[in-house]
């Protein structure tokens, strides 16, 4: 079969490609990011580090629910904990997690503002942003 792509673009594809085990990394990273409960528990200790009890009830999800998703969101690195006596306070290991989600929310405002326009409606980037912000305001 004949090659489509030049030499340079096929050696600088091969040099960017990460290894196995850091693509492996990756989609583990992606999976542990692909549950909506846990996405909703990263969102809100972007804000503010938390313990279950009070994630459980500002997200509105069962307190064993959100200590398991917590035990998978520590297991692949994403949270951490500290304690406080009885409590234990969960938050970001990272803060470039929080990046991640904006990446992805700006990423999908984006198709939405897209989606409408082929649909022949033209829709105001802001007005397809609030869809996904919806407290925040639009000016």
């Amino acid at each position: 079969m004949d090659n489509l792509i030049d030499y340079e673009t096929e050696q600088t594809v091969i040099d960017y490609i990460p290894r196995n085990a850091t693509l492996h990394s990756l989609a583990e990273f992606f999976s542990a990011c692909s549950d909506a409960t846990r996405a909703k528990i990263i969102c809100a200790l972007c804000i503010s580090e938390m313990c279950v009890s009070d994630l459980s009830r500002i997200l509105d999800i069962n307190q064993t629910t959100c200590s398991h998703q917590l035990r998978l969101l520590r297991a692949a690195d994403i949270v951490k904990q500290r304690r406080d006596g009885k409590v234990i306070y969960y938050s970001l290991k990272n803060k470039k997690i929080e990046n991640v989600l904006l990446a992805g929310v700006d990423f999908l405002v984006l198709i939405t503002a897209v989606f409408y326009q082929k649909c022949g409606t033209i829709i105001p980037l802001k007005i397809a942003k609030h869809a996904f912000y919806p407290n925040e305001m639009l000016c």
